[in-house]
């Protein structure tokens, strides 16, 4: 039996100077509250890039699964991975250069034990990092990113808006192997609408408890150049689900914590979010 207590796997099409900083994020002496005997890292590098990874920089329960794949999205990768994790938990990290903020890890470990069914998720966020703070004081303390949040990224409710996928999300191993993982029949570049399809299937099952991580986020190192659902990726659904997408919403708990100094600009009154 593994001693980890949950298996965090992170995709990365090559390890370009953002990876390296997200890589940063996952490791032990960043993450709070938990150690390295509390979780595994599963890094999932694309073969295509013909590039090594050195893990002994970044921890011993760090391990490297190389994958090569015919299409652009990771799914299959990440899948992959979920059936290789040797814990009972999984975080799905599926845009492996997104910066973790400093709790993920241990939140999202409080939240899955504290219900049956739980699918834990982070708000996912844009930071706007200049070439001078690329690898600035938010090494040693990962909170100060919520300062460098693009305007743009803050939906109007913060932590109380309506969320329906995330980059970075939670759950017991078995029930994501149940769900079959993401659908591979995905094929976007961007991923299409793989993550919100495998959301509102586990949302549809009233089993399931969803929890949002209050006070932590996934990090976009750059602002997006285009927001918002493009097209294609309805188009996409449609032809695989054989309905347009509208995806079902359950208001979730919420895990975690909060701090004026960080997060002010993303909290609103609960009561004011519609179900």
């Amino acid at each position: 039996m593994s001693q980890y207590r949950c298996s965090l796997i992170s995709y990365l099409k090559t390890l370009s100077p953002e990876a390296r900083r997200a890589l940063y994020s996952l490791r032990a002496e960043y993450q709070r509250g938990v150690g390295g005997d509390d979780y595994e890292v599963i890094l999932v590098l694309d073969d295509a890039a013909g590039e090594t990874a050195d893990l002994r920089e970044l921890g011993p329960n760090f391990r490297l699964i190389r994958f090569a794949h015919e299409y652009a999205p990771p799914w299959e990768a990440v899948n992959l991975a979920v059936g290789e994790a040797r814990s009972t938990s999984v975080i799905c990290c599926t845009d492996g250069e997104r910066i973790l903020s400093p709790g993920v890890v241990q939140y999202s470990l409080a939240a899955l034990n504290s219900c049956s069914h739980p699918l834990v998720y982070a708000l996912d966020l844009d930071a706007d990092l200049s070439a001078g703070d690329a690898d600035g004081p938010w090494r040693g303390n990962g909170y100060l990113l919520f300062g460098a949040v693009d305007a743009g990224s803050r939906m109007p409710r913060g932590f109380f808006s309506r969320v329906q996928e995330s980059s970075c999300f939670a759950m017991k191993k078995r029930h994501y192997i149940e769900f079959g993982g993401i659908d591979e029949r995905f094929r976007l570049p961007c991923g299409g609408l793989g993550v919100a399809d495998l959301f509102d299937r586990v949302e549809q099952d009233k089993r399931f408890s969803p929890i949002l991580l209050l006070g932590e986020a996934a990090f976009r190192q750059r602002p997006a150049k285009k927001r918002g659902l493009d097209e294609s990726c309805r188009q996409e659904y449609q032809s695989i689900r054989g309905r347009p997408f509208d995806p079902v919403y359950r208001r979730p708990s919420y895990y975690g914590w909060v701090c004026s100094d960080y997060h002010a600009d993303l909290l609103s009154d609960p009561e004011t979010v519609a179900d």
